[in-house]
């Protein structure tokens, strides 16, 4: 991905999105292949016309949060979690 030059502007915009998405989502060498396109993209059009904020910049375990697990769904999974370890502790500490 080292030729952009042969990129038109809109294609060039839309190959940042998708690399910087596939960077986001973990991918291991996407980062930099993102990182080249926005670069060619800023410099091409200026700041003004390339959108940064169309992007979800939130990490990842944000973006898989699901709607209808709300906050209090996410602390109860960290809570059982957390207290599983403690009752598995405390049953091994009892019966020895």
């Amino acid at each position: 991905m080292r030729n952009v030059e042969g990129l038109s502007d809109r294609e060039l915009e839309e190959q940042a999105r998708v690399w910087r998405k596939r960077a986001l989502e973990g991918e291991l060498h996407a980062r930099g292949t993102a990182h080249l396109l926005e670069t060619e993209a800023r410099r091409r059009v200026g700041l003004a016309r390339f959108d940064p904020d169309a992007l979800d910049l939130r990490s990842l375990a944000d973006r898989q949060f699901l709607p209808h697990q709300g906050l209090g769904g996410r602390l109860l999974k960290a809570g059982m979690l957390a207290a599983g370890i403690t009752l598995i502790l405390l049953l091994l500490v009892a019966y020895r």
